[in-house]
């Protein structure tokens, strides 16, 4: 992919027209219903898919869904890829769906041909090469769908669930010959495929017949601050505010990243806030806090926190003032059914925070 500029500027001039001829076609020759989506590959890089839709969208070819290509040991981590699905939905205003997604069962191989997949890849994704691997990527891949907000997290197609026997090749020998390729006969996506080497399907399967397969229990109240938005305080938080700090340092705004309103830091001089919940009758285990956050100007201490008695857990929030970046706290334990979560953010004149889209799941 060469960037605008890289051989005088004319190239998206040249692919808009290009698109722009496609569509009409399709519009010509298809149901008016018909859904136009383009589709980029590198799932995880949020800049990348900014700077390509930014310069489509500034030459006014017409779409309707974002395509995105995903695989975990290639675009990196699922955090990156709903970076990406969560800013680019906001930022169009479109839906976003995983076009193309795939992941071992095994590192073996079911013909000669070198596979995608093997050890190395698995390492970098960071799931077994295993049939429960593969299904805990999935269920993973869909919550990560699910949770675009808006609702504008749209589905994924697999690429591809039958190619298991290592029979189906990439290319026939006389069309290889036609083209003067010399390639080994098989298919690099056999150990990748829903079905092992002997057709019987995985667990993995499963993921396309249950509805919700991937969603996850979020036990935050009102995470994204709708109930009481329109007030300025929200249901379910309890704002606190140092000495000398005014209450509306911290208070619900327009212009979310999820639903209608925000939670958001700001005052004109220093100040001290905190926003936080009191979570009772939780199963005792590992959790994981995640929000997604913006900000800018000069902070002495800002965090997502968790306490439980006398132990407390802190994540810094970045100063990324331009797009919502995703933080999380991990290994959050819960041992007698409760928690405390919140927000706390000290700082000076005129520096801001906003934060949305609030999780507390079980690990």
């Amino acid at each position: 992919m060469v960037r605008a500029g890289g051989e005088g500027g004319g190239e998206f001039d040249r692919l808009a027209a290009f698109l722009k001829s496609g569509i009409k076609a399709v519009k010509d020759t298809e149901p008016k219903d018909t859904t136009l989506m383009l589709h980029l590959a590198e799932g995880g890089n949020y800049e990348t898919f900014k700077w390509w839709f930014d310069e489509i969208t500034a030459r006014n070819v017409e779409y309707d869904t974002i395509g995105i290509s995903y695989y975990p040991y290639w675009h990196g981590t699922l955090d990156d890829l709903e970076t990406n699905m969560n800013n680019i939905s906001k930022r169009y205003g479109k839906d976003v769906i995983v076009v193309e997604t795939a992941y071992g069962h095994t590192t073996g191989n079911a013909d000669a041909k070198e596979n995608a997949f093997g050890q190395e890849e698995a390492a970098t994704a960071g799931y077994p090469a295993t049939p429960k691997g593969q299904h805990n990527f999935m269920q993973d891949l869909v919550t990560s769908i699910q949770q675009v907000p808006n609702k504008k997290g749209t589905g994924f197609f697999y690429w591809e669930p039958l190619w298991n026997n290592g029979k189906v090749s990439w290319a026939t020998t006389a069309g290889m010959n036609y083209l003067g390729v010399t390639d080994e006969p098989g298919n690099e996506w056999d150990n990748q495929a829903i079905f092992d080497f002997n057709g019987n399907a995985l667990d993995a399967v499963k993921i396309f017949g249950t509805p919700n397969a991937g969603a996850q229990t979020n036990y935050a109240k009102n995470p994204s601050f709708e109930s009481g938005g329109s007030s300025g305080t929200p249901a379910d938080w309890t704002k606190w505010t140092a000495s000398g700090t005014t209450s509306t340092a911290v208070k619900t705004e327009a212009d979310a990243l999820d639903g209608n309103y925000k939670l958001s830091f700001w005052d004109s001089k220093a100040y001290e806030a905190s926003v936080y919940q009191q979570l009772t009758g939780l199963q005792n285990g590992t959790y994981k806090l995640s929000a997604w956050v913006k900000s800018g100007g000069t902070h002495t201490t800002s965090e997502i926190y968790t306490k439980n008695g006398s132990t407390q857990l802190k994540q810094t929030i970045p100063g990324v003032a331009s797009d919502w970046t995703k933080i999380t706290l991990d290994n959050v334990k819960v041992t007698d059914g409760k928690i405390e979560i919140g927000i706390y953010n000290k700082a000076q004149a005129n520096a801001w925070l906003n934060v949305d889209h609030i999780k507390l799941q079980k690990k």
